[in-house]
């Protein structure tokens, strides 16, 4: 069923409101690299990453990811108004991990960081796992490799002598709060994206009507 348009503003203003909520509560920050790139990490224990299933929605000019409500995909379409709508449906995967770097001094630093990732890295992750034991207990020099569709990553594990746990702790404090649901992945009920999709249509009709208007002409 159709909002009204003071309902479409309305449900606009209290989005705007959540969104700027979760945005206070965001403060990590997430691990980048360039072509060529190297960083020394370690990773969390995989169970505390996140894969997320999700839609990407417009409003006024800005894009932002929003999270799918299907569990599974053997749910019901319906179950989501965006899949019944038939939005693209994308996934990333959040991976929790320290970045050590060294500061003018030499001392290591130790920052919490999360890697945005594509969800293949689901497997590559799992795969150094089996070959080298849980993740958290390793050191890795993460490289990167390429640009846009052909970047790459790689994990190298590095030597337990020269990378030890006294001097490249192994402390994940910084990210026990973090969900990357509810933050770079908003969440939204039901009835809130079928207004979102109500509003999109309320729109179209306005700016159809405003291009077929008479245009005023003047002497």
């Amino acid at each position: 069923m159709l909002v009204s348009r003071l309902d479409y503003l309305k449900n606009r203003k209290e989005r705007e409101e959540r969104r700027a909520e979760q945005g206070e509560r965001s403060n990590v920050r997430f691990m980048t690299l360039g072509d060529g790139g190297e960083a020394i990490v370690r990773l969390a224990p995989l169970d505390d990453d996140e894969i997320i299933y999700f839609h990407t929605e417009t409003d006024d000019w800005k894009s932002r990811k929003i999270a799918c409500l299907r569990e599974d995909f053997r749910d019901p379409i319906d179950n989501c108004p965006f899949c019944a709508a038939k939005m693209p449906l994308k996934s990333r995967y959040y991976v929790k991990l320290i970045h050590y770097e060294r500061d003018d001094e030499g001392n290591v630093v130790a920052t919490p960081k999360v890697w945005d990732a594509p969800a293949r890295y689901v497997s590559v992750l799992t795969d150094r796992e089996e070959e080298y034991g849980p993740v958290q207990d390793m050191i890795y020099k993460m490289k990167r490799t390429g640009n846009g569709q052909t970047t790459t990553y790689d994990f190298l594990p590095m030597m337990s002598k020269v990378y030890n746990d006294e001097v490249y702790k192994k402390d994940f404090s910084g990210l026990e709060n973090y969900k990357a649901l509810g933050t770079v992945i908003k969440e939204l009920s039901a009835d809130e994206m079928k207004n979102i999709l109500a509003g999109e249509v309320i729109a179209a009709a306005e700016e159809e009507v405003h291009q077929s208007a008479p245009r005023r002409v003047t002497y």
